[in-house]
């Protein structure tokens, strides 16, 4: 082939390469122009303008503050603190609790009610914030423990501190959702919690007893304090019976007949088979029970149901 006839053969590719991305980028345009021109679904005009309204809700200023105020006030909690700092966390977490009810509680009232128009569940795990920030939710689970924790303490000062704060949560739940009972199940994890890591002296003493039966009484000059005894009372009776049973199966361990502690084990795992978080705690310490004993077999039946 000559020079001549090479030359005009690619300039020939080059032009038509050239035309069919003028036409393709001409049929873009058209395709854009025609999608701008023609009028939103207004549902979908609804739900874009909702995700956009709740991406700047999630990174506004206020809700980048409240985050990472929980987490600062979560690390504090965590931490072992003397009497005095206690009296200054308290009044910080219980307006908390008050005045962000309805963001704490959000996934609670939303299950509660039940309605088509409830939002969307909140995503497990959850987004993680900023550090140091916590999510309105997990930090109300972890919060939660760490006041039972308290509450168990040894210290009646330290306790009493802790029960103002339970008092709050309990009150901001019965303002919120309408009901006490929304935080049985997460209450019953954090109780479980507080006294599992390790199943030890708390536990046996029957640590939250008083505290939790102080609960059910009502506070004189409270806003909600009509009717409180019946509010609060199916959630405490809740707590108090996995505490018993805790404080059971904690005296029960010390007796060197494995299969007896596990059948007690067995048992509260059954009795906390309606809130599922505390039911997979006590099912992962039956099976690590199991195993430490060599009962490979019932070891992995009991994790595999906990993680089912």
């Amino acid at each position: 082939m000559s020079g001549a006839s090479r030359d005009a053969r690619w300039s020939h590719r080059r032009r038509r390469s050239s035309g069919e991305s003028v036409r393709h980028a001409v049929t873009l345009c058209r395709r854009r122009m025609a999608a701008r021109s023609t009028p939103m679904d207004p549902s979908r005009k609804t739900l874009a303008g909702d995700t956009a309204a709740a991406a700047a809700a999630a990174v506004s200023p206020a809700r980048v503050f409240l985050e990472g105020s929980m987490g600062v006030l979560l690390a504090a909690m965590r931490r072992r603190q003397s009497v005095t700092a206690w009296r200054t966390l308290s009044p910080l977490l219980r307006r908390l609790l008050w005045d962000h009810r309805a963001s704490l509680l959000a996934p609670l009232i939303a299950q509660k009610a039940g309605s088509k128009d409830a939002p969307e569940p909140e995503p497990f795990p959850p987004t993680p914030a900023a550090p140091p920030g916590e999510k309105p939710y997990p930090f109300l689970e972890k919060a939660s423990t760490c006041l039972l924790r308290v509450a168990s303490s040894p210290l009646p000062e330290l306790r009493a501190e802790a029960v103002t704060c339970l008092r709050a949560l309990l009150e901001s739940a019965l303002n919120a959702a309408g009901a006490v009972t929304v935080l049985r199940p997460m209450l019953t994890y954090a109780l479980c919690a507080a006294l599992y890591a390790p199943l030890g002296a708390a536990a046996r003493r029957g640590a939250l007893a008083a505290e939790l039966s102080s609960l059910r009484r009502p506070v004189r000059g409270s806003a909600v304090s009509d009717g409180w005894e019946s509010a609060a009372g199916a959630t405490v009776q809740a707590l108090e019976s996995a505490s018993a049973r805790l404080r059971e199966l904690a005296y029960f361990q010390a007796n060197p007949d494995v299969e007896a502690v596990v059948e007690m084990e067995c048992a509260v795992a059954a009795a906390l088979s309606w809130a599922p978080a505390a039911h997979c705690k006590a099912l992962r310490s039956l099976s690590k029970r199991l195993e430490d004993g060599q009962h490979w077999v019932e070891a992995a039946e009991a994790a595999a149901t906990a993680a089912g």
